[in-house]
């Protein structure tokens, strides 16, 4: 489990971070369309909402009303951005939270791997940490945005954001859980790692074809995304299919044990990669081993007058997954 929290006051910004704070910028990528990441993951955000409220209830607060226009104009799509790169927690600037009627802002940001990547421990872990527990209990904040998402190699991410004041321009709010699911349309929950075929799910496109691997099954997943090339002295963005991941579906432990991808460690390939694995920790959940390649990783970030800055960084890239019986 990791999180990360930042709140932002009249006039002067001040924050805690706890992990993950930066400025590096993540790499460009094609981000399912917001309002169907709500869709998807509508019942872990109903969730969280409600958690929320009980707690400050608590507490004797007034409870955090929920915007659908906040969360797919800020929340998911960041904490998309985040996952879909399996990147560290960095927060967002604030001040792009700036809203008509809003005083004050803040977030919290988290993920977790297997029973760690659940609302309830995401809030167990926010209620642990001073910072975050601040802005869960800030008697000035009155609405509530929260991003919820899977990354590729299975960790759930969330951002919550939050805002105090009369904030106008909302449309509809909700009170609740059950409130937020009437009025929410549910989404496919197909597993894109490891069903074959062409997939439309969350507004991309992917692909995935498995094969034998030994004496178990190796899946490739493909979506395609928006990815930054150079070539001939420029930068360029360009749309198409890309490698996304590796999954390996579930086998005994015992038939890893010479594969350095069942196992703690790290190692050179015979074509001077270096990968690290890392098995059995927060971010890989009970039963699983990730592991990473160094990897030259191109990104763009969007100028305000237009056009891009384009950025160059060595990075461990996650490359797959192993899962276990």
């Amino acid at each position: 489990m990791k999180a990360a929290t930042r709140t932002l006051i009249p006039l002067f910004v001040a924050f805690l971070c706890l992990l993950g704070s930066g400025t590096t910028p993540l790499p460009a990528a094609a981000a399912p369309p917001p309002a169907q990441q709500q869709a998807t993951y509508r019942t872990q955000i109903a969730e969280l909402l409600d958690l929320h409220n009980t707690i400050r209830a608590e507490h004797g607060l007034g409870p955090l009303r929920y915007s659908p226009t906040l969360a797919v104009e800020f929340s998911q799509p960041y904490n998309d951005q985040l996952a879909d790169a399996d990147a560290p927690l960095e927060h967002q600037d604030l001040s792009l939270l700036a809203w008509p009627g809003a005083n004050s802002a803040g977030e919290n940001l988290y993920w977790g791997g297997g029973s760690l990547g659940t609302p309830s421990a995401a809030m167990e872990g926010w209620m642990k940490s001073e910072g975050h527990r601040d802005n869960i209990l800030t008697p000035e904040f009155n609405h509530i945005a929260i991003g919820w998402s899977r990354s590729p190699g299975g960790r759930m991410y969330s951002t919550v954001n939050f805002w105090g004041g009369d904030l106008t321009g909302l449309g509809t709010t909700y009170a609740n859980g059950a409130q937020l699911l009437a009025g929410t349309p549910a989404a496919s929950d197909v597993d894109v790692y490891t069903t074959p075929g062409r997939h439309h799910v969350n507004g991309r496109e992917w692909n995935t074809t498995c094969e034998p691997y030994s004496q178990t099954t190796r899946c490739r997943t493909e979506i395609v995304a928006t990815q930054v090339r150079y070539a001939n002295g420029s930068y360029s963005r360009v749309t198409g299919w890309a490698f996304n991941n590796l999954t390996y579906l579930p086998s005994e432990r015992s038939l890893w044990r010479q594969n350095p991808l069942g196992h703690d460690g790290s190692w050179t390939a015979d074509d001077g990669r270096r990968w690290r694995t890392e098995c059995d920790t927060a971010a890989t959940g009970r039963n699983g081993c990730r592991s990473y390649t160094w990897a030259t990783v191109l990104g763009a970030v969007a100028r305000s007058g237009g056009g891009y800055t384009y950025t160059r960084e060595n990075k461990w890239v996650f490359n797959n997954i192993v899962r276990f019986e």
